[in-house]
């Protein structure tokens, strides 16, 4: 059978099992379980059955006591008592205190009567917080509480900790609580002549069923949960080696794997899981590669299609050289060097070893000479068109920009050529050079045909060309994207008809030499 189907949950389970010591246990737990859950529904339905009898009693006994106030409120001497007036009461106070001494049940400490006006016609005893408060109701001279006429109200105060041991005496299951609610009275169910007012009646019997079944219950979960716990201790102890081996150790061979990007073979002793999550892992990482080579590609081509561009305008100037040479040999000679020498900085450029093998990003830009030059240059490609190229400097001889020599002159030349292209045949260039206390400004300013406004929001982003028929989109693009990665800028402002002013500023380096970026082309 082959491992591999196993998962992970069915290897731990069936090492559990393995030993028949397991089953005995898990037949143990469920007995247990069973037990205690029988004892548990006995005793619920035990206490529920005792709090009915403490209720019963309770009630029982209230009604005793409103019987016996019942049978002194039937009496005429009562109550004409209550009707009479306070001189009538008065004589007849010491009499009636004789007839409520015959409510001699322990249970009542006193009594409190008034009238139908709310007036205090007697009292008798102590006050307690246990009471029963009942309506004088009279039809006749007899007490109707449901059709009669209330004269007055009746309290009657009890003793709660008489009332509590009768309770107790009555039921052996009963035990004296002294945090515990007091028992449930349903007023409405008393039997009674006596309307009893259960908004203003109270009576606590602080009692209920007897603890002891309750923390055997308690000791029983408490056992059951630590055989549990005992258990589980005792199957991860045992069979920890096989839940090591056959799904940790498969995890961290995986993990070490990936962390060394060795292949992820597949593991025969490893669960289900595990191969699952190996061969996920493994199609991400193709699928990773795929797209790394993928941005390889199409970073090739960008590569590829800047070289294009930049080596446009050298090579055009060689072509200008060689045309003239016959003409004006000297010339001729110079404007050739220095394409040969901008194509070998080109050149080196490309292959990455103008950073390490030149000092020339160290050193001071020849910022006059590199505009001149490249004018000279842009003058005599020309040909037809009557342009006049016009320079105005006003920066130092040498100044230590952020940027070196060839960078500069690429970004320039491309600017400067495309303000060559946006005149027809006749017009003016004027670039201005000057200085501030942290940077250098190059303005190139053309009367040419200007860029309309909707096209000007456009112009900068890769791939956009206007007004070239072999335009790639590189040039200003790759510009702005490089002076903004050194801290300086490129902005471009422009009229339709009128023409357009380009604007390039480059930081000045205070530590000459440092911090210069590592070119990748952009230009």
């Amino acid at each position: 059978m082959n491992r591999r189907n196993n998962s992970s949950i069915s290897i731990i389970l069936s090492s559990a099992f393995r030993n028949s010591i397991g089953y005995i246990i898990i037949f143990f737990l469920t007995t247990l379980l069973l037990l205690l859950a029988s004892i548990i529904s006995l005793q619920i339905e035990k206490a529920s059955i005792n709090n009915q009898a403490i209720n019963n009693y309770t009630h029982s006994t209230l009604e005793l006591i409103l019987n016996d106030v019942s049978l002194i409120a039937h009496s005429s001497f009562f109550i004409d008592y209550i009707r009479s007036g306070s001189v009538s009461r008065a004589e007849n106070y010491p009499e009636l205190s004789l007839w409520m001494s015959n409510l001699n049940d322990p249970l009542i400490k006193g009594v409190r009567i008034i009238d139908q006006f709310e007036n205090l016609v007697f009292q008798s005893g102590i006050v307690s917080s246990s009471f029963l408060d009942g309506k004088l109701c009279y039809t006749n001279e007899i007490l109707d509480p449901v059709f009669g006429n209330c004269q007055g109200n009746i309290t009657v105060y009890l003793d709660e900790t008489a009332l509590e041991m009768r309770i107790i005496e009555q039921n052996i299951n009963a035990v004296n609580c002294s945090d515990c609610g007091g028992v449930n009275i349903d007023f409405e169910k008393l039997k009674s002549d006596i309307l009893i007012n259960k908004e203003k009646s109270l009576i606590y019997a602080h009692v209920a069923n007897d603890k002891y079944s309750y923390a055997m219950i308690s000791f029983i979960i408490l056992g059951a949960i630590a055989l549990v716990a005992v258990f589980i201790a005792f199957v991860l102890k045992k069979y920890n080696t096989t839940i090591h081996n056959q799904l940790i150790r498969p995890l961290l061979d995986l993990s070490k794997k990936i962390e060394n990007d060795q292949e992820l073979n597949s593991n025969l002793d490893a669960p289900k899981e595990v191969e699952l999550l190996r061969e996920s892992l493994e199609k991400t990482r193709k699928r990773e590669r795929e797209v790394a080579k993928l941005k390889l590609e199409v970073e090739r081509g960008r590569i590829i299609s800047q070289i294009s561009h930049d080596m446009r305008s050298p090579l055009m100037a060689l072509r200008v050289g060689a045309d003239t040479i016959e003409e004006s040999p000297e010339k001729a000679r110079k404007l050739i060097q220095k394409c040969v020498d901008r194509l070998t900085t080109f050149s080196q450029d490309i292959l990455g070893v103008s950073k390490n093998c030149s000092n020339e990003a160290n050193s001071p830009t020849p910022i006059d000479e590199l505009l001149n030059d490249i004018i000279e240059e842009k003058r005599r490609k020309l040909e037809s068109k009557f342009i006049t190229l016009n320079l105005n400097s006003k920066v130092k001889s040498k100044c230590d920009m952020k940027i070196d020599s060839s960078m500069f002159g690429r970004i320039f030349s491309n600017l400067l050529q495309n303000a060559i292209d946006a005149i027809d045949s006749l017009g003016e260039i004027h670039i201005e050079a000057e200085t501030t206390s942290n940077k250098v400004l190059c303005h190139i300013k053309d009367n040419g045909k200007g860029i309309r406004k909707e096209i000007l929001d456009k112009i900068g982003q890769r791939g956009f060309s206007f007004g070239k028929k072999e335009g790639n989109g590189l040039g200003i693009w790759g510009a702005r994207s490089y002076l903004n990665s050194i801290g300086g800028s490129l902005t471009i402002q422009s009229e339709e008809k009128v023409g357009t002013s380009v604007t390039i500023e480059i930081p000045i380096e205070n530590n000459p030499g440092s911090n210069i970026p590592e070119r990748e082309f952009p230009i």
